[in-house]
């Protein structure tokens, strides 16, 4: 079952620049220990693009023995049908709950019947359920009409990381399943009826989004709100101190997490800046201060 907080998990280099996969079991035992329900490798957060298939196959060959019985959806950012299908193979074999799939983002627009017919052969040959990532800042939309045209036993739904509610709300209205990738829209969307989130702040603060959803499941959104509240103004500084792309707080989030869970991270592949310098050290009383408001919470 698919539920409650899921990490997009940032992805350790190590001083060579290679997947350091002994720091990537690591730094997800230690997730997994704050209490989050499953991991995401190589989404955008993962610099999932950046990763050869050879690496992403080499990680996952030891992620599922180093966290036993915990949730894993590896993504797929690949624009050729092909290599998708490679990976799907590969992971066939292995004990994933799911797998999430970017659609393919080179020959844009998507139309949704052009998006059925790349994802028809996909769904077929996985034997593992399917989450399609929809997330517009990077790739083409994910239309309702085409989730609906391609609903099925293999189809489990969306990832969404759009923020939008709306779009939401239009998923589940078409009796599809969401993990939301907002932080912010979590406590409103399990309200809704979705099944929880992949955020990329539970990298950092994986206790506070799994008591975020924890009150949102209960139905106490105001509770949630409340946890949430310094989380997101953490979040809103980490982006404001590192400017320019979409992708500038990764390299600095590394620093944070790597100090907190005490598993170096590395730094990141071009095409992502590296830190800009000092970011890490001035945010981190912000982000104690965080940790400590949810301790006397």
């Amino acid at each position: 079952m698919i539920s409650g907080v899921y990490v997009p998990l940032l992805t350790p280099f190590d001083h060579q620049g290679q997947v350091d996969t002994g720091a990537y079991e690591a730094f997800a035992q230690w997730l997994v220990s704050r209490g989050v329900d499953g991991l995401v490798p190589f989404g955008s957060t993962g610099e999932g693009p950046s990763l050869s298939m050879r690496e992403r196959l080499a990680v996952l060959a030891g992620l599922a023995g180093a966290v036993p019985g915990t949730s894993l959806i590896p993504a797929v950012t690949e624009s050729s049908l092909d290599a998708v299908l490679e990976f799907v193979g590969a992971v066939n074999d292995l004990p994933a709950t799911a797998i999430m799939v970017l659609p393919p983002y080179y020959f844009r627009p998507l139309a949704a019947d052009d998006l059925r017919r790349f994802m028809e052969p996909v769904l077929a040959a996985s034997r593992h359920p399917v989450l399609l990532y929809h997330i517009p800042v990077f790739g083409p939309p994910v239309p309702v009409e085409a989730i609906t045209a391609l609903a099925g036993p293999s189809l489990w739904g969306v990832k969404d990381s759009s923020g939008d509610i709306e779009y939401t709300k239009a998923v589940l209205a078409a009796g599809a399943n969401v993990m939301v990738g907002s932080e912010a829209r979590l406590p409103e969307a399990v309200g809704l009826g979705a099944a929880g989130g992949i955020c990329g702040l539970a990298n950092l603060l994986p206790e506070h989004l799994v008591a975020v959803y924890a009150a949102a499941k209960a139905g106490d959104q105001d509770q949630a709100a409340a946890i949430l509240a310094p989380a997101l103004a953490f979040l809103q500084q980490l982006i404001d101190a590192c400017p320019g792309s979409p992708v500038a707080w990764i390299p600095v989030a590394k620093q944070l997490a790597g100090q907190r869970s005490g598993v170096d991270l590395g730094g990141v592949r071009p095409p992502v800046p590296p830190a800009p310098s000092g970011a890490a050290a001035a945010l981190a009383p912000a982000l104690k201060a965080v940790l400590s408001e949810l301790a006397q919470a």
